[in-house]
């Protein structure tokens, strides 16, 4: 069976009304390997048999995002998804959240696990 694969796309993110911008921010985002999507999930199962899984969002992030344009705080430009996740610019957490939410999104797409 031979399955498509999306190597990449764009997503312009909402975040403080950006999509209304003028130069808004542009992020390509990338698919994750099987072992990346891993590394972001853990499940734990409790004694009484409660499952529960946690996803470590800026994980994602650094993983899912090829390339950020338009985006820098206190003048430095963010290009990367590591650089935006270790960026210490006020609310930038909650840009980190949507395109965690978004990387997600696009990753339950593609199901490439009996290829």
């Amino acid at each position: 069976m031979d399955v498509p694969l999306i190597l990449e796309g764009e997503y312009i993110p909402t975040w403080r009304g950006n999509r209304e911008a003028a130069n808004p921010i542009k992020v390509i985002l990338q698919p994750l390997t099987a072992g990346q999507r891993a590394e972001c999930v853990s499940i734990r199962v409790s004694d009484g048999g409660t499952v529960r899984s946690k996803m470590d969002m800026p994980r994602l992030v650094e993983y899912g995002v090829k390339e950020l344009q338009n985006l820098s705080a206190g003048g430095a430009a963010i290009v990367t998804g590591r650089q935006l996740v270790n960026s210490k610019g006020a609310g930038l957490y909650e840009l980190v959240l949507e395109l965690a939410s978004e990387i997600i999104v696009r990753n339950q797409e593609q199901d490439l696990k009996n290829s």
